[in-house]
């Protein structure tokens, strides 16, 4: 995977094209695109940036029709569909990518864990459960919950990665971060990011820290 770390010149124009969350194509149409939308959230997504790309996809999901298909484009005025079949596959697409790299993907042969969910989602009641992710070295679990003392992520792989990068909101405390099933080898935070970097040992690691 490419590095994300050089912004490329395309990603300092996006800016230019939102408008209220979301991509409206120039005029003479000045549309809303629902599937544009979701492409800059997936360079978000795989930029770790969570803030951006939860910002992005609940604007999106805002589009989302009765029968909860996301429209080709929409008018800014009515908010209807104004061009297309009204049910996008581009759109339906890119929501399933980026809603399966919010959670994780592959980084050569390393695996990030929840790289850009919501902060909100590591402290919900509600646990978070995605089962079978399809990666290139097998299939991966992923589930965030929590207990009457403590939030825990567990992680279950097919086949070890070199290393796994496992994402919690800034707010929490690194140092009191614990893990089994692997051994912690950094800790990092930066501006709007905190992870710790792991060996994992096992196919079955958990991260633990209290609430």
């Amino acid at each position: 995977m490419a590095s994300l770390s050089a912004r490329p010149r395309w990603a300092t124009g996006t800016a230019a094209l939102l408008k209220r969350n979301l991509v409206r194509v120039p005029e003479p149409d000045a549309r809303f695109s629902s599937h544009l939308s979701l492409r800059i959230a997936h360079y978000h997504a795989l930029g770790k940036s969570d803030y951006e790309t939860w910002t992005l996809l609940r604007r999106v999901i805002e589009l989302l029709s009765e029968f909860h298909t996301l429209p080709d484009f929409v008018e800014p005025r009515s908010g209807a569909g104004s061009s297309g079949s009204g049910s996008s596959i581009l759109a339906a697409a890119d929501l399933l990518l980026i809603l399966r790299e919010m959670v994780v993907y592959e980084d050569g042969p390393d695996i990030i864990v929840l790289p850009a969910i919501p902060d909100e989602w590591f402290t919900s009641s509600v646990p978070l459960q995605v089962s079978g992710l399809p990666l290139s070295t097998g299939v991966i679990d992923v589930e965030v919950g929590t207990s009457r003392n403590q939030h825990q992520i567990e992680v279950k792989m097919s086949n070890l990665p070199n290393e796994l990068e496992i994402h919690v909101p800034t707010y929490f405390s690194l140092p009191m971060i614990k893990l089994f099933g692997g051994g912690i080898i950094n800790r990092v935070k930066e501006e709007g990011i905190a992870y710790i970097r792991a060996v994992p040992m096992s196919t079955n690691v958990v991260a633990t820290f209290h609430r």
